[in-house]
């Protein structure tokens, strides 16, 4: 059971969108579901919203902790040193995406969009293993991204209010890679 932001209890998974459990499949390391709700998304028409959701509401907790901006940088650092080599991204793109995800969105559209996709779906696990996530916790998060997927994300940027679209992204064959530590987050 997670709470929902209205307060009330609900079952985890039930009212979820296919892209949410298919989600929640791979947080939690279920490749055989995952493949077979791969299998369902792209049937459906393989439309991955709520990952970049997901991936920009755990930023803005991130960043909500960390108030200084040039731990974009140590952020994309700290991914690459811990990812192995095939799983590491790009660092000017990574840092882009990351500082138009909160609030300078036009960086973003320097970047690719599969390009950006790849480097939120990489760092997303990442994010959650640094943030300590609980099972709940994540539960929670992927409710608040289902919710949030089907409508443009709005970010405050320096010239006032963007919207930034994270409905159109890539179809993935494998599941990312993830932290096998401990959680930390030392900026805590």
């Amino acid at each position: 059971m997670t709470s929902h932001p209205t307060g009330s209890r609900r079952v985890a998974g039930v009212g979820w969108s296919l892209q949410a459990q298919l989600l929640r499949a791979e947080l939690r390391g279920d490749e055989r579901e995952w493949r077979r709700l791969l299998d369902l998304n792209r049937r459906a028409g393989g439309r991955f919203g709520v990952m970049p959701a997901a991936f920009a509401l755990l930023l803005h907790r991130w960043f909500s902790v960390v108030k200084d901006r040039r731990e974009v940088t140590r952020c994309v650092g700290r991914y690459n040193s811990a990812a192995p080599a095939g799983h590491r991204v790009p660092s000017r793109e990574a840092e882009a995406v990351l500082r138009g995800l909160l609030g300078e969105a036009y960086l973003i559209d320097l970047v690719d969009e599969k390009a950006a996709a790849l480097i939120m779906y990489s760092m997303l696990f990442w994010l959650v293993h640094e943030l300590g996530l609980s099972e709940e916790q994540i539960d929670d998060l992927i409710t608040a991204a289902d919710e949030l997927a089907d409508r443009p994300v709005r970010v405050s940027g320096s010239d006032g209010e963007s919207t930034l679209d994270l409905r159109g992204l890539l179809n993935g064959n494998a599941m990312r890679w993830r932290p096998l530590m401990s959680p930390k987050c030392p900026n805590k």
